[in-house]
Formats: structure tokens, sequence, C-alpha cells
């Protein structure tokens, strides 16, 4: 998967698989513990970066999904978002913030500098600890 369009068409597909596992509780279709895209392993860009915390969400997605949920994968699962979180750029940070209001159900607001920042935060599932 060289071309950069293949590698953007994947990451498309990647979303919506992301995306429909999450909100329709269907089985991935492509095993994201054994493939990964090279921009994934060193993101130079904030597409890329955005990218792999996508990529992050399907290997977990994959994982809460699957039959054998082993603990020790759980906690490689757990160092990769950890460690997207304290080596993504600082463009990743969120300009503004406000808690959760009184009413119920409001959701905690994140203003972001671009839709590839706010996409991928709003997509991550982020292990509880």
């Amino acid at each position: 998967m060289s071309s950069p369009v293949v590698q953007a068409c994947f990451m498309v597909h990647v979303n919506f698989e992301v995306y429909q596992g999450l909100l329709n509780k269907q089985s991935l279709q492509v095993d994201y513990r054994n493939f990964v895209l090279p921009a994934l392993v060193s993101p130079r860009d904030d597409v890329e970066w955005g990218n792999r915390i996508v990529w992050i969400c399907a290997r977990i997605l994959q994982w809460s999904q699957g039959d054998s949920r082993q603990l020790d994968e759980w906690d490689i699962l757990n160092a990769l978002v950890d460690n997207w979180e304290r080596e993504r750029p600082s463009s990743f940070d969120a300009f503004f913030y406000r808690e959760s209001g009184a009413i119920e159900g409001q959701s905690v607001e994140l203003w972001f500098p671009r839709i590839c920042h706010g996409g991928s935060t709003y997509d991550q599932c982020t292990p509880p600890h």
C-alpha cells in the first residue's frame, strides 16, 4: 500500500469501520493488530497523527469485541494511547474548554483549530486506568 491515494482511501475505510463499530456494534473486518501503515508508526503531520489515534481506536475496539481479551494486550493498548497523548503535536490541544453543564447529558465542550484535531480526539477510545 505504497500509494498515498490508496493509503488515504484505506484510512477513510478505517474511520468508517470504527464509526460503525462504535454505533452499531459491528465487528471490524481488518485485523488492526498486525497491520500498520508506515505513516502511523512515525507520523509527520497533523493528519497522520489524527490517523494514528483512529488506528489505535480500531485496535481498542477490536480488542473489546474479541473472545480472548488478555490483560497484557490491554496494557499495550493503554500504552499506545498514553504515548499518543504524550508525543502528539501541541496543535492537538483544544484552544477552548468548558466543563459539562448542569443539564443532564451535556458533554464537555472542546474547540480545536482544525477538523482533523477535533475529529481524532472525538473518536479517541481512551482505555480506563
